[in-house]
């Protein structure tokens, strides 16, 4: 109570953290969390009550702050690989840019020497089934995808370029199928795109989703052609056909971000998770669960304790099912386990 003559004050975090996060990624075992951040790379959270005890690093700093990259702009894995990690990211401060593969849940890195340093990453996917097929959206030009896990690199045909000069992006709109090897997806401006051939062509297949400048696009492991996409004022939309079409959930007024995963106890369904506004329930924008695909929503967030500084990344927990992270422009990590 403010107004009186002592009031009680309370700090939600352990310490002055005001971390940018650029991605997170939730392994299907080991470590809950790894994690892409601003100027400080990114960490394995091996526990989430505490503070990690390393950056991600190669482990070849001598005279550096930073031995690689400065910052991690996206972290990917095949839905079927349970320990190799790829992440992208650069270094602002030399225009220097990299990528690095993980065979051990983000313990340690290996630099790939083939990645352009020139090309500054923004997302990554990676296909199912062959780890050695991932595509790459680059700031200002064409994407670009490789065959043989980053030793050579060609521009992707039929998608726009990324935007100019922004290393700084959270435009998820890059996904690979969740079943099929090879296939991979894309959002942009109303048009929804698909390969079917690793990445070198896409072609423009959905026409009915509305123009929206932002795009938050995912897959699921085991769900042959299953897409879903947030798009913010415009809502959230399913297709199940590879995205020859989509429909938008009815439920849903505002969508920013969403993740689908396991699912609560008891139920059969996978949990999907969301940032938004849910159009009835009056309990206006948030972070919601459901376990029926969308037709009804239960709210997490409160009054009293809410996810600041623009919520930017939604991931749930690929090993705890009701546990979901999220990502922001300013106050670093958030987490809650559903009870």
């Amino acid at each position: 109570n403010i107004n009186t003559s002592k009031p009680v004050w309370e700090n939600f975090s352990r310490g002055h953290e005001q971390l940018v996060m650029f991605d997170l990624f939730t392994p299907l075992n080991g470590p809950p969390l790894i994690s892409g951040a601003a100027d400080v790379e990114g960490f394995v959270h091996e526990r989430l009550d505490e503070f990690p005890q390393k950056r991600l690093g190669i482990g070849a700093a001598k005279d550096e702050l930073y031995d690689f990259m400065q910052e991690t702009y996206g972290i990917a894995s095949s839905y079927d690989s349970k320990n190799t990690i790829v992440r992208v990211g650069g270094w602002r401060w030399r225009n220097q840019n990299a990528m690095a593969f993980s065979e051990d849940n983000g313990k340690t890195w290996q630099t790939v020497n083939g990645y352009p340093k020139n090309k500054i990453p923004q997302q990554i996917a990676v296909s199912r089934g062959v780890t050695d097929n991932m595509v790459i959206t680059i700031a200002g030009s064409p994407p670009i995808y490789t065959l043989d896990r980053g030793k050579s690199w060609k521009e992707v045909s039929g998608l726009p370029n990324g935007g100019e000069g922004l290393s700084w992006n959270w435009d998820f709109q890059l996904a690979a199928d969740g079943t099929r090897s090879g296939v991979f997806y894309y959002y942009s401006e109303g048009i929804f795109y698909r390969s079917e051939d690793k990445g070198k062509t896409f072609e423009g297949k959905a026409t009915n989703l509305p123009i929206s400048q932002t795009g938050y696009l995912q897959t699921f492991p085991g769900r042959k052609g299953e897409i879903w996409i947030a798009l913010g004022d415009e809502g959230l939309y399913r297709s199940t056909n590879g995205g020859d079409r989509f429909e938008k959930i009815n439920s849903v007024q505002k969508s920013l971000l969403f993740s689908f995963v396991l699912p609560l106890k008891g139920k059969k369904t996978n949990t999907l998770y969301m940032y938004g506004t849910p159009i009835t329930g009056g309990g206006g924008e948030g972070v919601y669960y459901s376990s029926d695909d969308g037709e009804t929503w239960k709210k997490i967030s409160t009054s009293r304790v809410t996810v600041g500084a623009d919520p930017r990344i939604m991931k749930a927990s690929n090993q705890e099912p009701g546990l979901i992270f999220i990502g922001t422009l300013g106050r670093s990590i958030y987490y809650y386990r559903i009870k």
